[in-house]
């Protein structure tokens, strides 16, 4: 009898081992949700960054990707449910459209899961465990900045001014907007930028969403509103690369050869808006350092796997409560150091 219960004893030990490995296993997955980079491209770069940074830290990852739509933000929801099920407990995302994960109430009844947003923010919910993103109303600061710079060389007493700005569904879009508007509004109150549509609230202007083919057919519209025939804006907030460059494609058929392009800004560095900026159709992007913002997406995740609270020295409020935020450098580029800079992609 003795020797049977040391063997059961054994037996239970040794299946104890292989529970407590599997589940050490498990905690070391790594389930990331990004959007499927058919409207920016970006998406992808921001993939591969994340799997490499992440393995660095022995932490493997399983990867899902939803489109940039409605049916898309229902498809990622479904997928972080799935993901959920199966046992996973870190999580890497970029949300789709956050308010639909916030009311599908995805996280409710999980309290042992370590969330990470990847540059998109998820407000208005207590599951989050650490944002990894870019100061966000700075790099609005920046494109208004770089605007206002421009009006003031250009030694007009007026100049116009259109604005766009990206879509509800992203809480980034409208701090980007906030950021440079708080800028730009004593300069369109005081009448020395002139916005033709009259669209100057963020709601006003959000898109659908942020790709080429939203900003030209929206741009498009603007101009046969609000503009004559061949005429166009000085002055052109736009709030990330694709827009711009959906913005430049309408410009094309209109702008008469030699002519002056207006000063146009964007975000994310990518090497169609870079080769723009070089044919002088495009004035500026912000670089977001995409493998940085990865690699300190990994070291929060890997110090959460491990039971270590994330090293990060700013905290964001998303609403109701403040969350953790580390930060990555945001670089303005144009023209002058265009050739010193690298492409995000």
């Amino acid at each position: 009898m003795r020797i049977i219960g040391k063997v059961l004893m054994a037996s239970c030990l040794a299946i104890l081992a292989i529970s407590c490995e599997k589940e050490e296993q498990a905690d070391k997955r790594v389930a990331l949700f990004l959007p499927d980079g058919v409207k920016l491209e970006r998406w992808t770069t921001d993939m591969s960054n994340l799997v490499d940074a992440l393995a660095q830290y022995g932490l493997e990852t399983s990867q899902y990707t939803a489109p940039e739509t409605a049916e898309g933000a229902e498809e990622q929801a479904v997928q972080i449910q799935n993901a959920i099920k199966s046992g996973i407990k870190n999580f890497v995302i970029t949300p789709i459209d956050y308010q639909d994960l916030n009311n599908r109430g995805v996280f409710d009844g999980h309290n042992d899961l370590h969330i990470v947003c990847h540059d998109r923010i998820i407000p208005l919910n207590t599951k989050i465990a650490c944002y990894s993103s870019c100061q966000r109303e700075q790099l609005g600061v920046m494109q208004a900045q770089f605007l206002i710079q421009q009006y003031k060389a250009s030694g007009k007493a007026t100049m116009t001014l259109e604005m766009f700005a990206g879509p509800t569904s992203d809480d980034n879009a409208e701090c980007y907007f906030n950021g440079a508007y708080e800028l730009l509004k004593p300069y369109i109150d005081g009448g020395k930028l002139i916005v033709k549509s009259n669209l100057v609230s963020y709601k006003a202007v959000a898109l659908e969403d942020w790709s080429k083919e939203e900003g030209g057919k929206k741009f498009e519209g603007r101009l046969h509103e609000y503009f004559e025939k061949g005429e166009y804006p000085d002055l052109i907030l736009g709030p990330n690369d694709a827009v711009a460059c959906g913005i430049v494609s309408v410009l094309d058929t209109i702008v008469a050869k030699d002519a002056k392009y207006p000063a146009i800004t964007g975000q994310d560095n990518t090497s169609e808006a870079r080769n723009l900026i070089a044919a002088g159709k495009m004035s500026m992007t912000v670089d977001k350092s995409l493998k940085s913002m990865a690699y300190n997406t990994a070291l929060v995740v890997s110090s959460l796997v491990n039971g270590v609270s994330p090293m990060t020295t700013e905290e964001v409020k998303n609403g109701l409560v403040s969350v953790p935020l580390i930060t990555s450098q945001l670089t303005l580029v144009t023209s002058d150091n265009l050739n010193s800079t690298r492409s995000a992609e």
